[in-house]
């Protein structure tokens, strides 16, 4: 009995390292393996920022990822230009929605009409150059600041219980939410939530949170889920991996899986 059952846990494991080779054989090739049907909130796209450092005061940009409504990645991007400080200067900014809108005309033949920034951290950019460059476009964009590492926890009190929430619980209002997006194993420690703060736009609060976390079921590498959304996960993936990422180039081949 109990070699029967050794075999069958190690059949189930191995069925699921299956699983996450396929998928990122998938992913690597371009393929896309699961999208959201119905994405909440008016959004043609998402595009992921985030700044990675590599030597001591020095930053280079990650390259920045951009999405379609449904999640399909459309590409990635990362400047030749490499930049001092955690702000994004506005010619790299230039530089990247240049290339990021790019990928999205050749899939759609026309530029998006509203765009969802998750820039991973505090965003401190040049509010100024943000509304002129898509005024000049006539896209409409909204600003999330999608920031990870936050000492803040979230606990419920349920039938005279303390016990931690599950996902999509979170605390929030019109400007700033405490968003739980992943379950905590065996019920060990507490969960880690996000912390989403909106810095501008049209959007409402509700429909981030959602997007959000439908962003946070797509990633294509393994069968689980991510803490973060595919935006900012993805691009902070590519901030460990630069050195591998062209410059100057956009793609759509996810080799960092």
């Amino acid at each position: 009995t109990a070699e029967l059952f050794a075999n069958e846990t190690t059949a189930s494991t191995s069925k699921y390292y299956l699983h996450n080779i396929v998928l990122g054989i998938l992913g690597k090739t371009g393929g896309t393996p699961w999208i959201v049907k119905d994405m909440p909130g008016n959004a043609d796209c998402f595009v992921g920022l985030d700044v990675a450092k590599a030597d001591k005061g020095i930053h280079f940009l990650a390259c920045s990822v951009v999405f379609d409504k449904c999640g399909r990645l459309l590409g990635f991007y990362k400047p030749k230009q490499a930049q001092r400080g955690e702000k994004i200067e506005t010619k790299i900014l230039q530089d990247i929605f240049d290339q990021v809108i790019f990928p999205y005309e050749e899939v759609f033949g026309e530029s998006p009409k509203t765009i969802v920034i998750h820039r991973d951290g505090i965003s401190s950019e040049n509010d100024a150059w943000y509304q002129n460059y898509f005024a000049a476009k006539g896209i409409s964009y909204t600003i999330v600041e999608v920031r990870k590492n936050i000492s803040s926890k979230l606990l419920m009190y349920q039938d005279g219980e303390v016990v931690n929430p599950g996902i999509g619980y979170c605390v929030y209002n019109q400007k700033e939410t405490y968003l739980v997006t992943a379950n905590m194993k065996q019920k060990k420690g507490s969960p880690n939530p996000l912390l989403i703060e909106k810095k501008c736009g049209n959007i409402s609060m509700g429909d981030i949170l959602r997007q959000i976390l439908n962003l946070t079921q797509l990633h294509v590498g393994p069968t689980q889920k991510m803490r973060l959304p595919i935006t900012t996960g993805y691009a902070d993936k590519i901030c460990k991996n630069r050195e591998f990422v062209p410059e100057g180039k956009v793609n759509n081949k996810l080799f960092y899986l």
